[in-house]
């Protein structure tokens, strides 16, 4: 009794109130078991079928749902309570309410047109912020987020507002699908799927004929991976930058010295083994540098870093270089004897002889037994003995090295010729001189000075010179005085370049002094009838040898000078540890794709709206799939006319209808 109550209830309902359709599972037609198409197939073909009444010219076709009297009998109700919707639809007629903003927006495309441009936004964005930050440093991003978080913010955005583009353009569709044919009905719940997730998506793809729709598949299911590649745009790599620091990265250079007439007299040389003249000047960082070139290879290079420097300017700086060459021929060709007998050489009365080099230096010897030997022999500029005019700074003195090894000849055979014994030694000459260098693309990398590049000017004659005397001597008339020589003209490029007479006499000195020249192994005569001096230094004697001390010595001494002279300090970079920010844009193809096909996905959309206007935009709603049934003629239809009205419907209160016995249907 109650349930004939309800549905009593009901058809008077539907009575008063004739813009309420019938709900969708009363509008269910009875099944025709002996039509063929319910016979043993799953799905029934359907299609949209459009009604071309004045009521509904822009809606889906409204199927006319008329009661027979046997429902009115079941019903229990009078016969002008039967409910024929054709009729009464047509006399009936309420005024159209005015349609909200928001209804009359979601009648068109313009809210998907506006996300979609809000999306290709954010991504171009996103480009922009990744261009300007492209291999800069880490700490030039101030921002209060890391730079991936601002990616994933805005790469999620862009996403989010292109997929809700897609969505409707799917949701769209599924009503689209079955506008001039029919399908099946399951297409629509598959559509429906792959609106709402890549998941369904997957499934439309293999289930449903393609289309325009397809490209909004792609992009529902690529969606998924896109964080994954957007993880990858912004590396961080390691790397190190140049930069001005207060203190450090500096390097003295000089292109004037003079040890100040800060002289001592007498002073002994070389760890007081020997002395240089008694009386004469000697200063002390000139002897140091000078011997720490010849027993030491390496020093500290007077180089003030922290960490690791570079300079890259150019600098000019004063110092000593050294050639050196083989003149062993043409010193044996001048080989004579006192007794004019060089073919054989008895031993038991030697004869004094003599070796002169191609430069006029000279070695008196006398042959003895077996062994090795060696003598060094120098000659230079002296700032006592000397006037400037005679100084050519680029031969200030001169060294000869010979060594012989006599360990095979036998000296007691009356018929040994002494030229063809003469053949096993080897003699070296080697020229020191005054330069400036030009430093260039200057480096200190891991305790180590380095010059990139490296200009010798040498120093001819010296253009003039200036006195420099003792305050104490000015008043006391001593006779001390040193003498500044200064060079002028060497090139246009070259500052003015000075040197101190007394200083540049002391390395000539240095190389004549006993502690370096001398001789070992050989019955020598004056003026080699010193000790050994340095001999045991140079080994063997042979070119790279002599050639490679002497370059040491050279760099030793020019090393003094960058500390010791008129400094001028070389100011450059230090290195700092950084981390670049490094943009990877193959990682932003797949987002950028992925935009493009959004953006086609609407204009397909539109171009569907165009070819199918009589379907209404009913894009993703749910009331609009409640709000239409499928009749026995597998027509797809609703009585709802247009959004406005399907929005009244959404207001009304419902509740899931019960079965008889109290469950859900």
């Amino acid at each position: 009794m109650d349930d004939q109550y309800a549905q009593r209830q009901w058809a008077l309902d539907m009575r008063n109130d004739l813009r309420t359709p019938p709900l969708p599972h009363d509008m269910r037609p009875e099944r025709d078991f002996n039509r063929p198409e319910w016979d043993g197939t799953e799905y029934t073909p359907i299609q949209l079928q459009s009604d071309t009444n004045a009521l509904a010219q822009d809606s889906f076709g409204h199927v006319d749902y008329v009661t027979t009297r046997s429902d009115s009998d079941t019903l229990n109700v009078p016969d002008q309570d039967i409910y024929h919707t054709s009729t009464t639809a047509a006399s009936i007629v309420k005024p159209k309410k005015k349609q909200s903003a928001w209804i009359r927006l979601s009648t068109t495309w313009w809210m998907e047109a506006i996300t979609i441009f809000i999306s290709t936004g954010f991504m171009i964005g996103l480009i922009a912020i990744l261009a300007s930050f492209q291999n800069r440093l880490t700490t030039e991003w101030t921002f209060f987020i890391s730079i991936n978080a601002v990616v994933a913010i805005v790469i999620t955005a862009a996403r989010a507002t292109l997929l809700a583009t897609v969505s409707v353009c799917l949701s769209q569709e599924k009503w689209n699908h079955f506008n001039n044919r029919a399908r099946r009905l399951q297409d629509l719940n598959i559509i429906d799927r792959a609106s709402r997730g890549p998941l369904g998506s997957i499934q439309m793809l293999f289930s449903v004929s393609w289309g325009m729709a397809t490209v909004s598949a792609v992009v529902m299911i690529l969606s998924l991976v896109t964080d994954t590649f957007v993880q990858q745009v912004v590396s961080f790599q390691p790397g190190t930058i140049y930069a001005h620091q207060e203190g450090s990265a500096t390097f003295g250079h000089a292109v004037s010295y003079s040890s100040g007439l800060n002289f001592d007299r007498g002073r002994s040389v070389h760890d007081g083994m020997v002395l240089i003249n008694q009386g004469a000047a000697i200063n002390v960082d000139m002897q140091s540098a000078f011997f720490r070139g010849i027993w030491q290879t390496s020093w500290p290079s007077g180089v003030n870093c922290t960490s690791n420097c570079t300079w890259d300017q150019s600098y000019y700086t004063i110092g000593f270089t050294n050639t050196c060459a083989d003149v062993t021929k043409e010193t044996l060709e001048s080989l004579q004897c006192s007794d004019n007998r060089t073919i054989t050489l008895p031993y038991a009365y030697p004869a004094p002889c003599n070796l002169t080099t191609p430069h006029g230096l000279h070695f008196p010897f006398k042959t003895n037994v077996g062994g090795s030997s060696m003598a060094i022999n120098s000659s230079g500029w002296d700032s006592g003995t000397n006037s400037y005019k005679l100084l050519d700074g680029r031969n200030i003195s001169r060294t000869a090295f010979w060594s012989w090894n006599r360990e095979d000849i036998d000296m007691t055979n009356m018929s040994v010729q002494l030229k063809p014994m003469l053949q096993n030694s080897t003699v070296v000459e080697c020229t020191f001189g005054v330069v400036v260098y030009k430093y260039s693309n200057i480096s200190f990398i891991s305790n180590k000075f380095t010059v990139g590049a490296t200009e010798k000017t040498p120093l001819g004659k010296a253009s003039g010179y200036t006195d420099l005397i003792l305050p104490e001597c000015a008043s006391n008339n001593c006779f001390w005085r040193d003498e500044l020589l200064w060079w002028n003209n060497t090139s246009p490029d070259i500052p003015h370049i000075s040197f101190s007479a007394t200083d540049l006499s002391i390395v000539t000195r240095l190389f004549g002094s006993q502690a370096f020249s001398g001789s070992v192994g050989l019955t020598t005569l004056s003026p080699l009838n010193a000790p050994a001096g340095s001999t045991i230094a140079f080994g063997n004697g042979s070119l790279e040898t002599v050639s490679g001390i002497l370059d040491n010595v050279a760099q030793s001494l020019t090393d003094m000078i960058r500390e010791k002279g008129t400094v001028q300090v070389a100011q450059g970079l230090t290195s700092q540890a950084v981390v670049y920010m490094r943009v990877q844009w193959l990682w932003l193809i797949l987002p950028i794709t992925l935009q493009v096909l959004g953006v086609l996905a609407l204009i397909g959309a539109l171009i569907g709206r165009r070819q199918s206007k009589d379907v209404p935009l009913w894009k993703g709603s749910a009331l609009a799939v409640l709000y239409h049934s499928v009749d026995k003629d597998g027509v797809l239809g609703t009585q709802v006319k247009d959004l406005q009205e399907l929005e009244d419907l959404g207001l009304k209160q419902v509740m899931l209808e019960k079965k008889n016995d109290g469950t859900d249907p």
